[in-house]
């Protein structure tokens, strides 16, 4: 990171007029529960972490462009670098968003 995006960052932070142009959420994440079957999962409403040995991958719901539970399972998989043909088990949470 060069010193002008740190510069950028600084007076950002510190410049009213700037900072409403900014806009920022945050993620509060439910304690994760184990799940039997895919079924139990809803990608508007659950994130979903898979996980196999010392592997993880974590995706959040609702998120665009991610509509199916499949979709939702096989990208938190990949996240993890586990392959399909491995057996991994899946949690779901539970996600507050601040805006």
């Amino acid at each position: 990171m060069g010193p002008s995006v740190i510069l950028q960052d600084c007076v950002a932070a510190t410049v009213s007029w700037i900072r409403p142009y900014r806009r920022y959420s945050v993620d509060a994440l439910g304690v994760p529960e184990p799940i039997d079957s895919p079924a139990q999962l809803d990608v508007k409403r659950y994130g979903v972490i898979v996980s196999c040995g010392g592997r993880r991958g974590l995706l959040l719901p609702d998120l665009e462009g991610v509509d199916t539970v499949e979709q939702q399972i096989d990208i938190a998989r990949q996240k993890g670098g586990i392959s399909a043909r491995e057996h991994y088990t899946l949690e779901r949470f539970e996600v507050v968003r601040h805006t």
